[in-house]
C-alpha cells in the first residue's frame, strides 16, 4: 500500500514509480485517440492545473502517510470532492441547501480527524497539515479535470499529471543517480 511504501522508501520515489507506471498506461491510450481538435490554450491551462494538482497532492499525501496514521490522513485527503465543489461555488455555480450542509459536515469531519488524539508514533499535526494540503491540491486538480473534460476526452485529463510526475520527479531522481525505484527491503524470516 502507499502508506507502507512511503515508510520504506521516500515519498518522491513512490511518486516517481506511480507516475512512470501511469504514463506507460495512459500515453498509448491518448496517442491512439490522436490530438483532439478542441485542444487550445484554455484547455492546456486546465490540463496544467489538473496535472499540478494531482502531482502536488500526491507528494503531500505520501509525505503525510510517512509521518502520520492512515486513519487520519485518508479521510482528510479524501475530501477532494468537497474541495472541488467549493471551488465550483466560488466560480459561480449554485448548490442546493443540502449540498451546503454536506460541505459544512465535511469541514467538521476534517477538524475532528485532525484533533482526535491517536497516541502512538508519528507527527499527527504535521500529517494533518500535509493531508489538508493534499486535499486542496487534489480538489483543485479535480475541478480542473471536470472543466477540461467538457472539451477533451477524459484520457487527456490523465496525461498531464503523469508527464509532470515523470519530468519533475522521476527524471531528476534518475539524473541524481539514486536507485530508481529503490529496492524494497527483503524479509529475513
Amino acid at each position: 500500500t502507499a502508506s507502507r511504501a512511503t515508510r520504506l522508501i521516500s515519498p518522491t520515489s513512490v511518486l516517481a514509480g506511480v507516475m512512470l507506471t501511469g504514463l506507460v498506461v495512459v500515453a498509448p491510450l491518448a496517442a491512439a485517440g490522436g490530438l483532439p481538435d478542441s485542444l487550445g490554450s484554455r484547455e492546456l491551462g486546465w490540463l496544467a492545473l489538473a496535472g499540478l494538482g494531482n502531482v502536488a497532492g500526491l507528494v503531500l499525501n505520501y509525505g503525510a502517510l510517512r509521518v502520520g496514521k492512515v486513519s487520519i490522513v485518508g479521510p482528510i485527503s479524501s475530501t477532494e470532492g468537497a474541495i472541488a465543489a467549493v471551488l465550483a461555488v466560488v466560480a459561480g455555480e449554485a448548490i442546493s441547501p443540502g449540498v451546503g450542509v454536506t460541505l459544512a459536515l465535511v469541514v467538521v469531519g476534517i477538524v475532528l480527524a485532525g484533533v482526535t488524539p491517536g497516541g502512538g508514533s508519528g507527527d499527527p499535526l504535521r500529517a494533518t497539515v500535509l493531508a489538508c494540503g493534499a486535499a486542496l491540491c487534489f480538489g483543485a486538480g479535480l475541478y480542473a479535470t471536470a472543466r477540461v473534460s467538457e472539451a477533451l476526452p477524459l484520457v487527456w485529463a490523465l496525461v498531464p499529471a503523469r508527464v509532470l510526475g515523470v519530468v519533475a520527479v522521476a527524471l531528476p531522481l534518475v539524473a541524481s543517480r539514486k536507485k530508481f525505484p529503490p529496492p524494497l527491503p527483503t524479509s529475513t524470516s
